[in-house]
Order: structure tokens, then sequence, then C-alpha cells
């Protein structure tokens, strides 16, 4: 997926360098909410530098606008708060507000960070709402939380009109809703400047189940935006992308990933994509076509083209596996290394990173200016094929900082030294690798370092993810050689039936209806002719494909505009919350819950089938699931939506078809002898009761409860056969009787174990030990 503020070439397309990542770092554990600043760092730099004399408001400033906008706060005196001014940033200084406070005897934290230069509140943080049991149903929704959002930052920051904030609802999905832990909605908004987005100004907000704010954090530039000067029409900016738009056929895997560190996908896609990166932004005021972010606007198309060696190509030294001494010297007949490099020690590996492969390890170090060079080649033990070269510089603490040294060799060397090497170390180079023609540089450890990379192809046609990338340093020696590579007969088997359909004339003119431009703000860095940077705002138009930022392609074979990669073939929310057969039943909500939270699924048609009875393995899949979302919210993961990691669980004689998760807790180790079979029996309200009682620690306890009066009265209390497990869970509130009898043999339908998953997390904190920790 491509974001707003994303450059991706063609050649970064093809590598497979494509997506975000995105990290809440929220919940976990101690928290102290810090922006990120991602595009507002630069001009919180020059604000502080240009108003460097400006005055910063004082700590009783501070303090008086924190108490203004959370009036609650400070009636504890001052004596209750910790207030320093964190100068720790080169671009900004803020205060740091914090309050101690006591709820039910228990401590918690309330943190504010304010603009020490305009005042601006831009960081909160309230401990006790992380933490805060949610109250079942929930109390808040994902809209009222959203309203609720909103009017918060209106309130801290009153320059921001709720109208003005928009929700990217890309983010939601990382919204937890959980029955054993506190359940939050996790709210990222962009402005609206002059009626137009801005992608670099947001705020994010984060509230619980039960609606309280647990933080918030501002993300602002403070910059001045031009007043829209719009001398350029839609579609103009329409016709200027378009005939911009340059396509060209490429192979996709399905799964995103191939190559040599991974398995070979099952499926490719034959696509037409960016033959070179389409123009993003067109400025409306003057037309000029915008790269990217800053102000280099050179554009160059990305070719693939033959190896021209200068060496003969790789030929595989003799049959069988090669020695030590032949290994190294096939390798050092092909690459070059610093002439003061020593040899250290040799290992042989057989299963090199478990992936049934035999290698040759060699390792030498060399004095830097900086430090020592440290040097790993991986040889293939079978052929003599490089297949992992790599430096890194052990630093000298008291070495003195690099002089830049001017490199001794040019890019174009560089690249045909790259060329060199890949002919004289990997098998059919020529037959199976192109050449780009872009060469990235830069600088390391005060030396330059050149980039090559080399795609793999089939009949010219470049594969996605498929690549050698050889870095020569600027003393012309090898710094660094990697491959991700597929396979050449298996992949020829995979793609080899993909029969193209469509032109490249009728995919460009597919691709050409589905452009349309839409207006935005963006913060283009510059460089002036002293090599000063600074950052312009401009409005501009952006290309958008499907009306979407995603990036898309042309199917060759079904002539379709797809998304690269389907994120969407996964279950949606909006899928999976909707059971389309519990409307009208009694245990609607807890059902809609157990959906929700990903322990029950519905079938294709959204029918959940809530009076059919579950099995013993259905029970326990359910409780792993459970499990899985308390581990997955450490990490921020949302329930909704989620894919659980099921692994085998030989050992205990039943399918993979429960999470691993379950099986290392004690309750369940009384059923690892027990057959398949077992888990496919019908679950009944005795057998229930019993697993109960071992879940939550009271299988001993249980054992003097069979004579309790709660169930000896019971009709059918002969019947029943864990007679104390029946007794304390009826004791608990977890299951109940009716007309006088627990009905022992009854099977347990959906909609009774999702009340009970619901009355077991209302149990949570009434417990001696936690259910799921």
């Amino acid at each position: 997926m491509i974001r707003q503020g994303q450059r991706v070439t063609s050649s970064k397309w093809v590598k497979g360098i494509i997506g975000i990542t995105i990290s809440l770092g929220l919940l976990n554990g101690t928290m102290f909410s810090q922006s990120s600043f991602a595009a507002g760092e630069s001009a919180y730099a020059q604000q502080v530098e240009t108003a460097q004399d400006e005055k910063l408001i004082s700590e009783e400033e501070a303090l008086e606008r924190t108490a203004k906008l959370f009036p609650g706060l400070l009636k504890a005196g001052e004596n209750e708060v910790a207030i320093i001014l964190d100068e720790s940033e080169d671009y900004r200084s803020t205060w740091a507000i914090s309050w101690k406070e006591k709820a039910d005897s228990s401590p918690y934290v309330i943190s504010v960070q304010v603009d020490a230069l305009n005042g601006q509140i831009i960081d909160y943080y309230h401990s006790l709402h992380a933490s805060a049991k949610p109250i079942y149903p929930l109390q808040t929704t994902l809209d009222q939380a959203n309203k609720k959002a909103k009017r918060f930052v209106a309130k801290v920051i009153p320059e921001i009109k709720e109208t003005d904030l928009i929700l990217d609802t890309e983010y939601t999905e990382y919204s937890r809703a959980s029955l054993f832990h506190p359940a939050y909605y996790a709210l990222e908004y962009h402005l609206l400047i002059n009626g137009y987005s801005s992608f670099d100004e947001s705020v994010s907000v984060i509230i619980n189940g039960n609606g309280d704010v647990v933080s918030f954090s501002a993300s602002l530039t403070n910059r001045a935006y031009p007043k829209p000067d719009l001398k350029v029409t839609k579609q103009q900016a329409e016709d200027k992308f378009k005939e911009d738009m340059q396509l060209q056929l490429f192979y996709i895997p399905m799964d995103e990933e191939s190559g040599y560190f991974s398995t070979l996908s099952d499926e490719y896609r034959m696509v037409y994509g960016d033959a070179r990166e389409m123009t993003p932004f067109i400025d409306a005021r003057t037309g000029e076509k915008l790269l990217g972010w800053n102000d280099d606007n050179t554009e160059e198309s990305v070719q693939y083209n033959e190896l021209n060696s200068l060496v003969s190509p790789f030929k595989q030294p003799t049959s069988g596996t090669l020695s030590e001494d032949q290994a190294l010297a096939a390798l050092m007949s092909k690459i070059s290394l610093p002439p003061n490099a020593t040899k250290g020690s040799a290992i042989y590996l057989e299963d090199w990173y478990g992936i049934s492969q035999s290698v040759w390890e060699f390792n030498w170090k060399a004095q830097k200016e900086a430090g020592i060079q440290l040097m790993t080649a991986t040889v293939e033990a079978e052929t003599g094929q490089l297949l992992v070269f790599n430096s890194m510089i052990m630093e000298d603490e008291d070495a003195p900082e690099p002089t830049v040294k001017k490199p001794s060799i040019s890019q174009q060397a560089a690249k045909q030294k790259s060329v060199d090497l890949v002919t004289g170390v990997f098998q059919d180079a020529a037959k199976y690798l192109r050449v780009e023609n872009e060469i990235n540089e830069y600088e390391t450890y005060g030396q330059t370092v050149y980039n090559t990379y080399f795609n793999q192809v089939y009949n010219g046609a470049p594969i996605s993810n498929s690549y050698v990338r050889v870095s020569i340093d600027g003393d012309g020696y090898l710094w660094d050689y990697r491959r991700s590579f597929a396979d050449p007969e298996q992949l020829e088997k995979k793609v080899s039936s993909l029969k193209q359909t469509i032109t490249e004339e009728k995919a460009h003119s597919l691709m050409q209806n589905a452009l349309s431009a839409e207006l935005i703000y963006i913060h283009q860095t510059t460089t002036d002719a002293a090599g000063e940077s600074g950052t312009a705002v401009k409005l501009v138009y952006e290309a958008l494909i499907n009306q979407s930022r995603d990036y898309y392609i042309i199917n060759a074979v079904t002539g379709e505009l797809e998304l690269v990669y389907d994120e969407s073939e996964q279950a949606a929310p909006e899928s999976i919350n909707k059971p389309t057969d519990i409307a009208k039943h009694w245990a609607r909500n807890q059902l809609g819950m157990m959906v929700e939270y990903g322990i029950l699924d519905t079938d294709e048609e959204g029918r959940l089938y809530p009076d059919s009875s579950i099995t013993i393995g259905n029970w326990i899949d359910m409780v792993s699931r459970v499990e899985t979302d308390s581990y997955n919210s450490y990490y921020g993961a949302g329930m909704i939506g989620t894919q659980r990691e099921l692994e085998q669980a030989e050992q205990y004689g039943y399918e993979d078809e429960y999470s691993s998760y379950s099986f290392e807790e004690e309750w369940l180790e009384i059923y690892k002898d027990e057959e398949p079979e077992f888990f496919e029996q019908t679950l009944t309200r005795d057998q229930l009761a019993f697993m109960l009682m071992q879940m939550l620690d009271y299988d001993k306890l249980s054992v003097f409860m069979s004579k309790d009066k709660d169930v000896t009265s019971l009709k059918d209390y002969s019947s029943i056969q864990n007679k104390g497990a029946a007794a304390l869970a009826i004791k608990l509130g977890l299951l109940t009787t009716t007309s006088g009898k627990f009905h022992p043999n009854a099977p347990v339908t959906k909609a009774q174990a999702s009340v009970l998953m619901v009355r077991l997390a209302n149990l949570q904190g009434k417990l001696d030990t936690p259910l799921f920790s």
C-alpha cells in the first residue's frame, strides 16, 4: 500500500518495498506520549531558529494554560504536580507536567506536554483511563469515540474546528475490542486547511471502551498556508498525469514474498505497472510537475539492460562439495577486498538458515579510519556461488570523526564492477538478470557507497521481489552483496501458464480511465543555491487511481484493475461484525461481541447458527482465541480481523485447528493423551463445568463442594458427574439452573458459550488469579 509522503519508484516496487508499518506503541507498560513530528520537525527547527530571541512561556503560564483546559487536574495543589522544562530536542522546548493521584488506593499518572514557545498542548496521557476495566456491553461505539475525540481536540486546540478533522479510517482497524483487557479506539486525523487536506498536520487520540480519553498527541507544523491560487484546472492536471503515465509488464507473487530466504510463491500474476514513477503532484498555481516531497524533479525512466560484462561468466569449479580452499579460491578470483584485509576463521554449515543449504562462511577484518571493518562472505558449498557478502564497522570511540573521502571511482565504474562481479559469482546471470540503469549513492563512515540493482526476469519481464543488490565502496572494493532470487525452474512452472490477453495500449487506456486528481497541501523540502534547505507549502493536485492512494496495477491476464496486494482478501470488519441470523435472538448482544472480538466466525453468508451445539474442541478454540487476543493486544494488534497463528499440537493427538498458545496452560494437561475423537464430542454442561474449574484453578476446591446444598438440592443431582464443579459454577454465576435442574447432559450451544464468556469477563478482578494474564 502506498501512503501519502512516500516516494516509490518502479524499481522499488519491483523489489517489493511497498507498504507501511504502523505501530501504536500505546498501552504497553509505562508510556509518556511523545509527538513524532515526521513532517513538522524541520518547521520547528526553523521556527526556533528564527524566533530564538522570543521568550519561552513561563512555568506559571504553562500551568495556567493546562488548568484552563483541564480544570479538575490541579485541584490537588501544586505540591502534587511535577513540572520540568524539557530542552532535549534541538527543535523545540516543552513544559512536561505530570500528576500522581489515587483511585481506590491505586496510584495513576496524568501527563501533559505544553509547547514552551507557543503554549500549545501537544501531548496528554491518562494512565487510569488506559487501564480501565471495560464495561459490557461497551459504553462507547466507534462512531461515539470519533465524536468524543473530535470534541477533545477542539477543546485542547481551539484553533482547530471539529469539521477540520478528517478521520484516517485506515488506522481504526488497529483499535482493539477485548473481553479480558481494556478496549480502546485508536483514531488518527489529518487537517483540512482552507478546505483542502494537509497530511503533514495530524493529531491522534485514543478513547477507551468506556468513552474516556486515554491519550492525545499533536504533530503540527504551525506553518502559514498559502491561500488557494488556482491557475490549473482539475481537467488540465488529469490530462498532464495521463500524458505522463508509462506502463510495463511485470510478474508479481501473490503472497508478497519470494526469493532466497523465503518460500517461493505458489502463484504469480502477470501485470502492467508503472515503468517509472508517475508524476504524483502538479503545482496548482504554476502547473509544474512535482515528483515528490523534495524539489528534485529530475525524471528518469527505470530501464532494465542486459549485462555487458568484461569477465567470463560463472562456472562451477567442480562437482560435489567444495573444500574450504576450493570455495575460497573460487570466491577470491571474483571479488576484491581492501589490501590490508586479513582473513579470519572459516566455518562449514550443513543447513544454512534451515533451508537445506550447505555453505562456507569466511571472515575478514581491515583497519579503517573510523574503526575496524568486519566482512563476512557466504559461499554455496555445492556450486561456489556467492550468496551473501556484508560489511560492518566496529567504531573506535577514540578515533576522530572520519573525514569525507572523495571516491576514487565514478558511478559508472562502480556499476561496471557490479556487473562483472554478478557475472562471475551468479550462475547464468546474463540469462536471468537485467541491470537497472538507476544507481543509488550514499555515504557511510566517511566513504561513498554505490548500490546497483539487478532484477530477475522471465522472457524479458521483471519479477517483483526477486533481485540482486551489489554495493561497491568509493575505492572500488565490495561492500555488500544480497540476493532475493526465485529458483528459475520453479518460477517457470508458475508463470509459463499465464497468457497475456490485453495489449499495453489497452492497459494504458484502462489505467488512464481510472485516474483522477485531488487538491491537497504538501510541504516540499527545498534547497537553495547555497545548499541551505527549507520548506515550501504548496497547494497541488495529487494523482489518484480508482479514487485511492493505494497502488494499482492492470492484470494482463484478466484485464482487470487490481490492487498490487489486496488486503481486503482478509475478512473486513464490516463483513464479520454483522451476523445475519441473530437479530431476534435472546443472546444477540453476547453473540455479536463474540463475532466482533474474533472469538466466533460467521460463514460466507454471515450466518452464525447461534443455537447449534459446540464440541469440546470448539470450546478450547474459543478460549485460545481469547488468549491470543491477550497476547496480540500487548503489541497493539487488533482483534478485529486478526489472523491468528495456529500451530500444530501433535503431542496432544489432535489437529492444528486450535491455538498452540492454549496448550501451554496447565488446565489442558489432563487432555494431552486424548485421541482426536474426544475433542470432536459435543460439549455438555457437565463437562463445561469441569473445564471451567480447571481454567479458574478451582479444580481441587471443587472436590470439597460436591455436597454443597446448591447442587444437592437439584432434582438431577444424581446425574451430575462433576458435582463440585457444577456447585462452584452455580455459585460464581457462570452456569444457572432451570426448574430446579442443572441439565448436566444438555449440549452447550454457541449462544450459551457466548453468554458464559461475558460472565467470565465480568469475573475479572474478583478472582485470586487472573483468568488470562
